[in-house]
């Protein structure tokens, strides 16, 4: 038996403690029998035996698979390389020019109650936080959708004046501002778990969950999954990337090559799954 599928068959999905209620959600194991692929596929599609629902098996051999919202498009590099199509995750051009856009990740001021964003590592002039309701109306589409936060303390931050391309700008230093790497969901600003997920700095943050409204992407524990807007596990933790395409679909890394997923009907999969074990049916 392979190390992932050891891994799969001992996973037991982690602790999400919603900070709405003050309680912690209880762990969430993945069932140990493999299905009948044959009984499911007609209902599911193509299952393998882990319970995983794939429009495209995970056959496609690349290193990364990339999201720049700037240019709507897929592609094996970020901002750059091979575009994708997104429906059978082959290569549809080679050589796409670079292409920008900003790791506009979202931060939280706990002290202050107050929200913003900023542009990158290292600050910029998009920097600046609001109260909750300044920062919708300046920002409407954050409030009915998942939205991931850092914590970040406003008093430390170094404000600065830069000359960029031939006008003053103000600038925002954030390296001893923010709390740390670790990041918390939220459907608007009701939290929905703790800041215990790992900001992945090879993916632009919009790119795992700005342009999906229904699901996000995380890491944790130096694995991905997938949560749905109750902070529930739809996707369990052990890919090595995911990468949401739809509200329906995501490009999953799975021992070492990408294939598509189905994310409601894996999710379904994984239910019958847990219920048929604690049923005794399976």
């Amino acid at each position: 038996m392979g190390k992932s599928k050891v891994k799969l068959l001992l996973f037991v999905a982690i602790l999400i403690a919603l900070s709405s209620c003050g309680k912690n959600q209880e762990p969430e194991t993945i069932p140990s029998s493999p299905i009948d692929t044959k009984l499911d596929e007609e209902a599911y599609g193509s299952i393998d035996e882990n319970g995983f629902v794939w429009r495209v098996a995970p056959t496609l051999a690349y290193e990364g698979v990339y999201y720049c919202s700037e240019a709507g498009e897929f592609d094996t590099e970020n901002h750059s390389g091979n575009k994708l199509d997104p429906a059978t995750g082959q290569i549809v051009s080679v050589c796409q020019t670079g292409h920008g856009g900003y790791d506009r990740n979202l931060l939280y001021d706990e002290k202050l109650n107050q929200f913003g964003f900023h542009g990158n590592d290292e600050g910029d002039e998009y920097f600046e936080m609001w109260p909750w309701h300044e920062f919708i109306h300046e920002n409407p589409h954050y409030s009915s959708r998942l939205n991931v936060f850092q914590k970040v303390d406003s008093t430390k931050v170094i404000e600065s004046r830069q000359l960029l391309e031939g006008s003053w700008r103000t600038t925002f230093d954030l390296r001893d501002a923010v709390s740390s790497e670790k990041c918390a969901i939220a459907f608007g600003i009701t939290f929905l778990s703790d800041f215990v997920f790992e900001l992945d700095r090879s993916y632009d943050v919009d790119s795992v969950y700005g342009h999906v409204s229904s699901y996000v992407a995380m890491k944790y524990d130096d694995m991905w999954g997938i949560l749905d807007t109750n902070g529930s596990i739809s996707v369990p933790f052990v890919f090595d990337a995911i990468l949401l395409i739809d509200e329906e679909t995501a490009f999953a890394k799975y021992n070492g090559k990408y294939g598509i997923l189905d994310i409601e009907k894996t999710a379904m999969s994984l239910q019958r799954l847990i219920d048929g074990e604690n049923d005794g049916s399976v």
